[in-house]
């Protein structure tokens, strides 16, 4: 039997949210708090909700929601720079260290699932393949040509 596209997308996504179960159990937060600790760990160029938002195509709402959980949990503090004070930063907590392990270890062994029977030049055709079928999204996205280069 194949499985579309459609349907392998659903099916990673479901076993991603699986993956990340035991983290969200085991220090009582939610998926999306969670999402956004390891997301601010695995991306420290990326210190701002916009950026969030925006990167992980999440909803405005729910990232505020979280971040201010976050904030009153001492694993986040918003703060502001010198040079700017419109908008508000992210810094990690020392706090959150011990969940962004557990989440990045859960991450590691999706990781390891989804690839377990690929051998080494399939997983780098994977990452080409995985590459420009993104760059042809985030062309026809932004009204590009929409041809692999």
């Amino acid at each position: 039997m194949q499985v579309s596209f459609i349907e392998t997308i659903s099916l990673v996504k479901r076993l991603y949210d699986q993956s990340m179960l035991p983290a969200c159990t085991a220090f009582s937060i939610t998926r999306m708090e969670l999402d956004i600790l390891v997301f601010l760990a695995n991306n420290p160029q990326h210190r701002t909700a916009t950026d969030i938002i925006e990167h992980r195509r999440l909803t405005k709402s729910h990232v505020s929601s979280a971040l201010k959980v976050l904030a009153e949990k001492e694993l986040v503090i918003k703060y502001y720079e010198k040079d700017n004070r419109k908008t508000v930063y992210l810094k990690l907590t020392a706090k959150a260290a011990p969940i962004i392990a557990c989440g990045r270890d859960c991450q590691k062994q999706f990781a390891e699932t989804i690839f377990s029977n690929f051998s080494i030049q399939e997983k780098e055709q994977f990452a080409k393949l995985s590459s420009k079928l993104i760059q042809n999204i985030q062309l026809s996205l932004t009204g590009g040509n929409t041809h692999a280069v």
